[in-house]
């Protein structure tokens, strides 16, 4: 019984949970980036280190073509800790992932209530792909913290009517943008929550969308105007991004293999094929929610990590976070839950729906943005703590009903 008090004192103490919820994320987080080798897991990984080798000797970009925030984030730590450190760089990212469950606690606890923050963050604590995120070196998991802290601004407006909290906002959202393009988009959902579903008045929800938007446009600025300068002409983050839109011809998808269709042709062959563009556009939509990777992506394929270790080896021989059987019993028995419960808590909540909705639209609309490409698993992660927060409320309003059910049994049988 001591043992249960002990427990019961610590989370009712928000100063007590927190530090708990950061030292278990921590030491869960570190003790397993310390099972994993001392090498890159995926090849886009090398792109990201060579362009930070390249910014700390003085060469800038070049001709980098992705979103830049990661290298330069790689680069910073490499400055203080050395070319290459990369279990620097991932005991760094365990911080930032411990700091993500603090984050869920007051997003669910300012949008909900404190059970739901308790819930959102206890379970994220122990999210089999939030522990493994810091031993990825991906620019996923600082887009994923980044977009929390910009959902979390966003909500707290509705206690403090601040515009520092805007401005936040829409710099972290910016900031994601530039460590993962498409979450770019985010921030659409995020300012038609504050214009139409936020308790705001008229005049507040106008003046802090315009700080998010502004903001937002504002911490972009300075790589569109890089881009310009290096490419010669407009490139929001990154470069080439049309060649991955998907093309259409005679009521078929085409086999792009062909990089150089140009992107006013590509949303032609769109508008020509409409009915075959949105078959495949929901098949997209629908994959995007699957609870395990598919077994067709590249680096499921045992030769795939061989082949790049025997041309540099600082990537690994094989790939322990592939699609497997393991994976699959994994994501289906954490993230199906969070799924069903995020599926009931649209019906189970409906008198909350408008507050739920800036943990909702940010999902919907990064779904909606992949399904133009392709939607891959991973591409999932950045909105799953808001999802997270969302079932957590829905897991705690079912286990209020059940309480209560009980409780009226009780009542009659006595």
């Amino acid at each position: 019984m001591r043992f249960l008090e002990i427990i019961k004192n610590i989370i009712t103490d928000d100063k007590k949970f927190l530090i708990l919820v950061f030292t278990l994320a921590i030491f869960l987080r570190v003790a397993f980036l310390l099972t994993v080798e001392n090498r890159y897991y995926f090849s886009d990984s090398l792109e990201y280190e060579d362009s930070a080798v390249q910014i700390l000797s003085g060469q800038g970009f070049g001709d980098f073509k992705r979103a830049p925030l990661y290298s330069l984030w790689m680069a910073g730590i490499f400055f203080f800790t050395g070319q290459g450190n990369i279990l620097a760089l991932r005991l760094v990212d365990a911080v930032l992932g411990a700091f993500l469950c603090v984050v869920l606690f007051y997003i669910g606890k300012t949008v909900y209530n404190r059970s739901a923050g308790v819930i959102a963050a206890g379970f994220s604590v122990f999210y089999p792909i939030f522990v493994f995120l810091p031993s990825l070196n991906y620019p996923t998991l600082p887009s994923t913290l980044l977009i929390t802290l910009g959902v979390y601004f966003t909500v707290s407006l509705k206690r403090f009517r601040k515009n520092y909290l805007s401005i936040l906002a829409g710099m972290f959202f910016g900031l994601s943008a530039l460590a993962v393009a498409p979450t770019a988009t985010i921030v659409i959902a995020v300012i038609v929550w504050l214009l139409f579903f936020s308790k705001l008045e008229i005049k507040s929800r106008l003046n802090h969308s315009l700080l998010i938007a502004v903001t937002f446009l504002l911490t972009l600025t300075p790589w569109i105007l890089r881009n310009y300068s290096y490419y010669g002409e407009f490139v929001p983050i990154r470069k080439g991004v049309e060649r991955h839109i998907f093309s259409y011809e005679n009521g078929t998808l085409k086999n792009d293999k062909q990089k150089t269709t140009q992107f006013k042709d590509k949303i032609e062959s769109i508008r020509k094929n409409s009915a075959t563009f949105l078959w495949h556009y929901n098949k997209r939509f629908m994959r995007f929610w699957r609870l395990a990777p598919s077994r067709k992506m590249k680096s499921a394929n045992p030769d795939y990590n061989l082949k790049f270790h025997e041309k540099d080896q600082r990537i690994t021989k094989t790939n322990k976070f592939s699609r497997s059987d393991l994976t699959l019993i994994v994501n289906t028995i954490t993230f199906g839950p969070i799924l069903i419960f995020s599926i009931l808590g649209l019906f189970l909540n409906r008198k909350h729906l408008p507050e739920s909705l800036i943990l909702i639209l940010p999902c919907l609309i990064l779904a909606l943005t992949y399904s133009f490409f392709y939607t891959n698993v991973r591409y999932r992660i950045p909105i799953e703590p808001l999802m997270i927060v969302f079932a957590a409320n829905s897991f705690y309003s079912v286990f209020e009903a059940v309480k209560e059910k009980i409780r009226e049994s009780k009542k009659r049988s006595a």
